[in-house]
């Protein structure tokens, strides 16, 4: 049997084998081993690990995280996701299978149930820009394969209009000015997931380029994207950037998709001063770093936190709610 998948792998055999994972074996999990990756050459990983819905995996084989939860080795049918932007802390990203983290979140967990269950798919309220709503009754995923949130083109118009933006038809994303306008000028974004709010400051979502000496692109991290789910909706897809501020679980004996504030939320990148009509003249509360002297690795006895796995770099991080991309060690 030849499967094509859709990042330029070709998979041909399916094989049963003992799979290790931070010392857990996991006996008789079904794989499938690719002899051709095209166009991947720039992952610095050696396989994916499927962590969605059995309905989207290949052969309907039994997925790594239920049979973990049919031999009794995680409490829990569930895995979460903690990603870290600095790459200088002290608290590296993670995987956990089977438990919650709760060092690497504030507040409380925002419930929202799966609607659709291949990629947990999940109804979101609305979007605003200040006080001007953008849209409502949105479907939605998260996927740490793609790096910025992508949304159906009209919706995102919408949005980077509201912020000041103009389409850059030769990067397919929306240019915002940088150089002249004041941080304080940019609005935040907010997305209302299971009637909480979600808020994405300036400095979270826009992307800066160094064109040269003293010469700067910045670009907001909305793409335009259509793509439809199998009832036929358009969807959102939230990316590593959001995950960078929201810690996230997946639930799959309740259905469920959860959300908290990660403990990174105030981390951002330093900039060049000359940036945001001098940054170094605009108080912000968000330019901050977050910090850390102790690390988890092990959430319970019976959760596995799988945090060597998963690199810092945006070419590393590449798991996923339905992929995760393996870097052997």
């Amino acid at each position: 049997m030849e499967i094509i998948f859709r990042l330029g792998m070709v998979m041909e055999l399916f094989s049963i084998d003992t799979v290790t994972m931070n010392g857990i074996e996991i006996k008789n999990q079904t794989f499938t081993e690719c002899n051709s990756i095209n166009g991947t050459s720039s992952l610095l990983s050696d396989g994916i690990l499927g962590l969605s819905y059995p309905d989207l995996k290949f052969n309907n084989d039994t997925t790594i995280l239920i049979n973990m939860w049919n031999r009794g080795l995680i409490s829990k049918p569930l895995f979460s996701i903690y990603l870290n932007p600095d790459k200088n802390s002290s608290y590296e990203s993670g995987l956990i299978f089977g438990d919650i983290d709760s060092s690497k979140y504030t507040g409380s967990i925002t419930y929202v149930p799966v609607v659709i269950q291949i990629y947990w798919e999940f109804l979101m309220d609305s979007i605003y820009v200040n006080s001007t709503i953008i849209n409502s009754s949105l479907y939605a995923i998260i996927d740490t394969t793609t790096t910025f949130i992508l949304g159906p083109t009209q919706s995102i118009d919408t949005l980077n209009i509201a912020l000041g933006g103009t389409y850059d038809s030769s990067a397919g994303m929306y240019k915002v000015d940088c150089i002249t306008r004041s941080l304080s000028s940019f609005s935040n974004v907010t997305f209302i997931v299971g009637g909480e709010v979600f808020s994405l400051t300036p400095l979270q979502y826009i992307l800066t380029l160094n064109n040269g000496v003293n010469d700067y692109l910045c670009y907001t991290i909305f793409v335009p994207f259509n793509i439809y789910d199998s009832r036929g909706n358009l969807y959102w897809i939230f990316g590593t950037y959001f995950l960078y501020r929201f810690y996230s679980i997946f639930d799959f004996v309740n259905n469920q998709v959860g959300l908290a504030t990660s403990i990174s939320y105030n981390w951002t990148k330093s900039f060049d001063e000359s940036l945001f009509n001098n940054l170094s003249k605009t108080t912000q509360s968000i330019i901050s770093t977050a910090s850390s002297s102790t690390q988890t690795t092990i959430v319970t006895s019976m959760g596995i936190q799988m945090n060597t796995f998963i690199r810092h770099t945006l070419n590393d991080i590449a798991l996923l709610v339905g992929l995760f991309f393996i870097k052997t060690v």
